[in-house]
């Protein structure tokens, strides 16, 4: 059954399809006016990871051991992936209000993958979040299976997926949201607000990244390429895309209506680990109530649960993986994803719910 959006009475919580306005409006008479404040103590989290990036590289100068250099080099991209969950929450708004503070803070936390703070408010923001799993216009989106029979690209970059069945897909996670990052800068132009800003952003990637290629081969030489740029810049990668492939890649798409109680999912992992990484777990939260702190995801979760149990969708961290990595990308429809290449298919979460009369 498809329902368009406009034909919906937003006010039913029974609807099959909601939009996010629908469900941020009645969570308001639901949770206290301090949720909806900035929490600028969570600058904090800024000084702590890169006070431990900083111990990391001085152990990375001090012992030539390869093992304590990768452990210290590991120990670096786990933290730069961490503070792109920080700039993620600071370009949102939900730490200082100012724009020009959160800019300049929000970029210091994507540096490192030479994200400049316009571009992921173009690309995140405007477009991921008002496009969320639509098939032609969110860039964060695999989409329909007819997108890959016409680009030569996907038709190449599918072995490398998750849900592809080959051995290459295990490298995604490593290196999916740098690639993604360039991506998105070149072939999605339209995000962007103009040319003057799309040639920003792309000297900006290239500029950066050629920057810390050449500081750390003038550092350490070929060493420093691998243990100040490339380890930490891959496990940066594991960190963020870890719970980026589990956001929206196994749930329905929702061309007509957006609603993130269908199209994200929230993971569950121990709580030192979803307080270390931000609470960046709680995604169906965020998505519903964008401009909220991460810090309150549990207090808008327990209510999304009492008002829409029938819908609301969290599963643990592993498990999530799991099913990411034994499902295809392309949906041969809204609720069934499909391998093009060997037509393998799998359903998404909620599709028996979707497809009830």
């Amino acid at each position: 059954m498809k329902v368009k959006g406009a034909e919906l009475d937003l006010g039913q919580p029974d609807d099959k399809y909601r939009s996010r306005q629908a469900y941020a409006n009645e969570l308001r008479a639901h949770l206290p006016k301090e949720v909806f404040q900035a929490v600028p103590r969570r600058l904090l989290w800024l000084i702590f990871y890169y006070a431990i990036i900083s111990l990391g590289v001085v152990a990375i100068f001090r012992w030539e051991n390869p093992v304590v250099r990768f452990l210290a080099a590991v120990m670096i991209g786990h933290c730069q992936g961490v503070l792109g969950f920080l700039g993620h929450e600071i370009l949102h708004g939900t730490v200082v209000r100012r724009r020009l503070p959160m800019l300049w803070l929000g970029g210091l936390c994507m540096w490192h993958w030479g994200i400049h703070p316009k571009h992921w408010i173009a690309w995140h923001n405007r477009q991921h979040h008002q496009l969320t799993n639509h098939s032609f216009d969110d860039p964060d989106c695999f989409g329909h299976e007819r997108l890959y029979h016409h680009s030569t690209w996907l038709r190449v970059l599918e072995k490398f997926l998750p849900g592809s069945g080959t051995a290459r897909s295990a490298l995604f996670l490593f290196f999916w949201f740098s690639f993604h990052t360039v991506w998105v800068a070149f072939k999605h132009p339209g995000v962007f607000q103009g040319h003057a800003e799309a040639r920003t952003v792309r000297a900006f990637i290239f500029g950066t990244q050629i920057g810390w290629i050449t500081l750390a081969g003038w550092a350490l030489g070929w060493q420093g390429f691998f243990f100040l740029y490339l380890i930490p810049l891959a496990f940066a990668n594991l960190i963020m895309m870890s719970y980026v492939a589990t956001n929206h890649f196994i749930s329905p798409l929702t061309e007509d209506t957006n609603d993130p109680l269908l199209n994200s999912l929230t993971v569950r992992s121990t709580p030192l680990l979803e307080r270390l990484h931000l609470y960046n777990n709680f995604h169906v939260e965020h998505h519903v109530l964008p401009y909220v702190n991460p810090v309150h995801g549990a207090e808008v979760a327990r209510k999304l649960k009492e008002l829409w149990p029938q819908k609301y969708q969290e599963m643990s961290h592993w498990a999530a993986l799991r099913r990411v990595y034994r499902s295809p990308k392309f949906y041969l429809r809204n609720t069934v994803l499909v391998n093009p290449r060997t037509r393998f298919t799998a359903e998404t979460l909620l599709a028996h719910y979707l497809e009830m009369d």
